[in-house]
Parts: C-alpha cells; structure tokens; sequence
C-alpha cells in the first residue's frame, strides 16, 4: 500500500509581500533616475567603504559602480590634485563630526582623461552598523556644462553691455538706469558735458 502525504500553506501574506517589494523597488528606481545626479552611500572607516552606488556613476567619472564597491576605483583617485586637501579636510570635518553636512564643487578627471565639474551634496545618517564609524549620503551632480554655459552668457552680456556703453557715450545723449525695488539709479551717458556733473554727484 502507498501512501501519500501532503502539506498544504497559505502563502497569499508572503506573495503580497513579495508584490510589495518589488513595487517598492520599482517606484525606487524611477525615483533615481527623475533625480539629475548620482547617489551614493560611504562609511568613513579604514579604510573607507563604499556601502552603496547609484550606477549613474559610470556616467560621471567612466568607472562602473562595482569598481567602486570592490575597492578597485575611488573617489580619491578621480579628484585633481588642486582640489584633493580641500575635499579631504571636508571628508575629515565628516569623519569627526565636526561638521554634520558638506556642499562641495570640484574637478574630476574621468577615464577618458575628460575633466569634469561635479557638484557633491552629502548628509551624515545612521551607521551602517551600530556604534559604528561614521556613514553619510549624498548626491553627486555634473555641472559641468551648467557652469559653462553660464560663463557663455556672462561674457556675452559683458560684450553686449560694453558696445550698449559705447554708442550711448558717442550719442551725447544722458542715459539712467533705475532700479526701483532697490531705489538704485545708474548713470550713463555724457553727463559731465550736458550738466557738468559725474554719476559721483
């Protein structure tokens, strides 16, 4: 005679939990990718550990995350040498708490030997382990272009401006600029040939 036994479980709770995870590791994901730059997770022990990172960072600096993970590639070595001491005194300032959160600007050189200006923005959080070192997070932008555009712009009013002067101080006309939130008038022009007074008066 052959018997047969069977167990029978009720895993509807464990099937929802599973549903919600995943849903929860969608909506995680499309939330890093709405974000314009790279986040990250570092605890500052020794040596210092890279907990977790955005795969965006192959992006900026050409190296893929899991070389940072396993200690093959490092923030460090990406730094110029002229910003180097100033963002490890800042990491420093972390590591003794004497200073809870950094907003940094500095140069990179990628793999492709490309330099690059990136933004970084880090907050001191719960250790990775309890009474351990201290850990932090923190988003890394490329502003790159951001700021070169800006450069862009800021010459070209500066030469647009400067032929604006120009043709007003050839015109012998009196030209004012007035700036009435801030109760500001700027003058132009031939104003000492017209009245006899300079923009002092």
């Amino acid at each position: 005679t052959r018997v047969q036994i069977a167990i029978a479980r009720d895993i509807t709770r464990q099937r929802q939990a599973e549903r919600e995870l995943a849903d929860s590791r969608r909506q995680f994901e499309t939330l890093l990718r709405s974000l314009p730059g790279m986040l990250y997770r570092v605890e500052l022990g020794d040596p210092v550990r890279v907990l977790w990172l955005d795969e965006r960072i192959v992006e900026l600096t050409g190296h893929p995350a899991s070389a940072y993970l396993s200690g093959e590639a490092g923030f460090a070595m990406d730094v110029v040498p002229e910003d180097f001491d100033r963002v490890q005194a800042a990491l420093a300032d972390l590591a003794t708490r004497a200073r809870t959160s950094i907003d940094l600007t500095y140069h990179v050189i990628n793999a492709s030997g490309e330099r690059r200006l990136l933004r970084d923005s880090a907050t001191v959080c719960a250790p990775a382990t309890p009474g351990g070192p201290v850990t932090f997070e923190g988003i890394v932008v490329d502003i790159t272009e951001t700021v070169e555009q800006e450069r862009v712009l800021r010459e070209a009013w500066q030469a647009e401006h400067a032929r604006y002067e120009f043709v007003v101080a050839a015109s012998g006309q009196i030209v004012y600029e007035w700036d009435i939130a801030h109760g500001a008038i700027t003058w132009g022009g031939s104003l000492r040939d017209v009245l006899g007074y300079t923009d002092q008066h």
